[in-house]
């Protein structure tokens, strides 16, 4: 049987393949579950250093699998809200999880796929990619984090434009309005992101984790109590306790008290 989500580890690498390519990689609760999985395997394995995120075949993620949802929502409700609610927890795992995640977008990267790629610390496009919260056309809404997590990428403005609007749009928008670090073409794709995630991978992977959550939790935090968890990391140098041991237990509460982890 084959899977709906692979992943390889190759030099500190890890790689995640969203693998429904006859479905443009649309979610399913089998790709959904799979995916879930995947990350915490990988959150474990502190071998990994850089994660990189891809569809296979033609497309990134085209978003819901609107036969399969449709099917559901008619015979199980229930089964839809668990399902939506399993997507929230792996873009809330993209968000917190310990190595940086990189999005490498192809074609089309919609829905739940634009809230895949928006869950990651990085993203890089190819020419040819449409992106977009396209909810809206169905009487939905970005309700897998999308509507919390756009405002603090884009600003409530441009957030609210495109999620009301259901707009989508091109990969040249996407770098202006700060979604995408490059647009590149599609033959660099691989290239360009295995480069930048090796530039990630000069960087100590403690450091880098602790810069990652403390630059988070600015996000939904007030200032003063995040410069309190930055006097924390400066103890932790000051007093020699920078261990990975230490680290972790500092890492754990953040997720505990900001994320609601445990």
């Amino acid at each position: 049987m084959v899977k709906a989500v692979l992943w390889e580890k190759e030099d500190g690498i890890a790689t995640i393949t969203l693998n429904r390519p006859e479905a443009l990689n649309a979610i399913d609760r089998e790709l959904t579950d799979q995916f879930y999985d995947t990350l915490i395997a990988i959150d474990q394995d502190w071998e990994v250093k850089v994660v990189i995120l891809r569809g296979a075949g033609r497309a990134f993620c085209a978003g819901a699998d609107i036969k399969t949802f449709t099917k559901h929502l008619e015979l199980e409700p229930d089964y839809i809200y668990d399902t939506v609610y399993k997507v929230q927890q792996v873009n809330l795992l993209l968000k917190t999880l310990r190595p940086p995640v990189i999005a490498a977008m192809h074609k089309y990267a919609l829905g739940g796929g634009y809230e895949f790629a928006a869950s990651c610390d990085f993203r890089f496009c190819t020419e040819d990619t449409i992106m977009g919260p396209i909810e809206i056309a169905v009487g939905l809404l970005p309700i897998a984090t999308g509507m919390t997590i756009m405002p603090r990428i884009l600003g409530p403005q441009i957030a609210k434009k495109t999620i009301l609007l259901g707009e989508r749009f091109d990969a040249q928008y996407a770098k202006e309005i700060g979604f995408v670090l490059d647009v590149v073409p599609q033959e660099k794709l691989v290239d360009v992101v295995t480069e930048f995630a090796k530039k990630l991978m000069n960087t100590n992977p403690l450091l880098l984790y602790l810069g990652k959550m403390t630059m988070n939790r600015a996000l939904t935090s007030d200032i003063a109590s995040n410069l309190k968890v930055e006097c924390e990391i400066l103890k932790m140098f000051s007093h020699k306790q920078f261990t990975e041991e230490n680290v972790k237990k500092l890492l754990e509460k953040t997720k505990k008290e900001i994320w609601g982890q445990k």
